[in-house]
């Protein structure tokens, strides 16, 4: 059976592309790799959506048949807890999840013994792979509570010591995904009062994508502004991203989030180079130059960040969709801690994330950022029109500089339009960032325009 990996593992709509044979095929794909590297233990996670606790749970009887030592979690868990689980007392890691795709979707992300995503070679070796095949010598299945691991690596690092005393409201929405209940036991004890919504196990999530877009977090801004709260924290299908809303009820992508991490970090005088995805803001850009600090542009998937934490001294590795890495932690994304790390940032400065946000936009200027997701049925035609795109201005913006390395990437004085094909969906993604509402809509309508199959 042919698995075809993506930005971030295999990913299929369920009963089609994905189902128990092609999920435990690719398992099965990378269990045969990591044996060869001499790996004996796996651990195994999954988050809510539509069977994964049984997919699950066929994988780990397949991975006990191999001759694995393998881990299950006992209940739902987020990717993250599964990465930290991986990094100190398992081999790899498989974590079934289709993180922020649609409800009909469901996959499978591979994590290495590092604690992080498969790096691109490794995905790349995988796919080539045979699935590993039964074992005279079977393995043992021990089911296992992540989050025993997970809290009490939180608190080592340290991090809650700094929030006993904020006398702060939170709202949390984990978008009926896995990160639910998450914050809310970290922050048990101290002074903050934590709300959560959207906490129960609804494979249909509602019939709302788990990403944590503005799009798709309506009803929680209001929510943040009728009941007055402090801040709130939003996370996909399987908690490895972030978004924010303040207390105004203005909502934060990690576009925002990124550079307000970045301030702090910079101010407490931590060193280190930036990475960055292509559809990541253009402040970035700003920030580490003016700061002299060494940046790094790479394709989309956390993958593709990845190398540069273990080999580099990384400040900050983000990426536009929410996944943010923050030095001193796992080689991974994760929402939850983002959070703590956001509450003490807060903390520090004894401001609203608008204040400190406002601060940012004085130095280095207004950047308004959008993405549309486009829908088309003749993916072919599209993929043409798209190859013979160019450009040397577009609605009135002037081309300085040009990115191919992923989708078309075209840089102007104040912006920059991406247009790239998902790696995960039958979907034109279009990036825009540019000075104001106005010039970002009239960037939209030029390329709608340009793109018609």
């Amino acid at each position: 059976m042919k698995i075809k990996f993506g930005t971030d593992g295999f990913r299929g709509v369920i009963g089609k592309d994905f189902t128990f044979k092609s999920a435990i095929t690719a398992s099965a794909k990378a269990m045969k790799y990591f044996k060869e590297k001499n790996a004996k233990s796996v651990a195994i996670g999954y988050d809510t959506r539509f069977l994964s606790p049984e997919i699950a749970f066929e994988i780990a009887e397949c991975a006990k048949d191999a001759g694995f030592e393998v881990f299950i979690s006992k209940n739902f868990c987020h990717t993250p807890a599964l990465s930290l689980f991986t990094k100190l007392k398992a081999d790899f890691g498989i974590m079934i999840t289709a993180s922020h795709n649609p409800p009909i979707y469901n996959g499978v992300k591979i994590k290495e013994k590092f604690g992080g995503s498969a790096l691109p070679d490794t995905v790349k070796k995988i796919s080539m792979t045979e699935s590993i095949k039964s074992s005279i010598c079977k393995g043992k299945i021990r089911e296992v509570d992540f989050y025993d691991t997970y809290f009490d690596y939180i608190k080592k690092q340290g991090l809650i010591n700094y929030t006993k005393k904020m006398d702060f409201k939170i709202l949390v929405d984990p978008m009926f995904g896995s990160a639910q209940g998450v914050l809310e036991k970290i922050l048990f004890g101290t002074s903050i009062q934590v709300k959560e919504i959207n906490n129960v196990r609804n494979p249909a999530f509602c019939n709302i994508n788990p990403e944590p877009t503005e799009e798709n977090l309506k009803d929680t801004i209001k929510k943040v502004r009728k009941e007055k709260f402090d801040i709130a924290f939003a996370y996909d299908g399987d908690g490895d991203r972030i978004a924010c809303i303040d207390n105004q009820g203005c909502f934060y992508s990690s576009q925002k989030i990124i550079p307000i991490i970045l301030k702090y970090l910079i101010d407490c005088k931590f060193k280190g180079c930036i990475v960055k995805t292509v559809s990541v803001s253009s402040m970035v850009d700003k920030i580490a130059i003016q700061n002299n600090l060494k940046l790094y542009e790479v394709p989309i998937g956390f993958k593709n960040i990845v190398p540069y934490i273990l080999d580099e001294d990384v400040l900050v590795g983000g990426e536009e969709s929410g996944g943010i890495y923050i030095k001193g932690y796992i080689p991974e994304r994760d929402g939850v801690y983002c959070s703590i790390f956001m509450l003490n940032l807060i903390n520090h400065y004894r401001k609203n994330i608008i204040d400190i946000w406002h601060e940012i936009e004085d130095r280095f200027g207004t950047h308004v950022y959008k993405r549309k997701d486009l829908h088309f049925e003749d993916l072919k035609k599209l993929k043409r029109v798209i190859k013979n795109i160019d450009f040397k201005s577009i609605a009135g913006n002037k081309v300085i500089s040009k990115n191919f390395h992923d989708g078309k990437k075209f840089i102007f004085q104040d912006g920059f339009l991406l247009i790239r094909l998902s790696g995960t969906e039958p979907v034109l993604r279009v990036y825009v960032e540019s000075s104001s509402e106005f010039k970002v809509e009239e960037i939209f309508a030029f390329i709608e325009k340009c793109i018609k199959v």
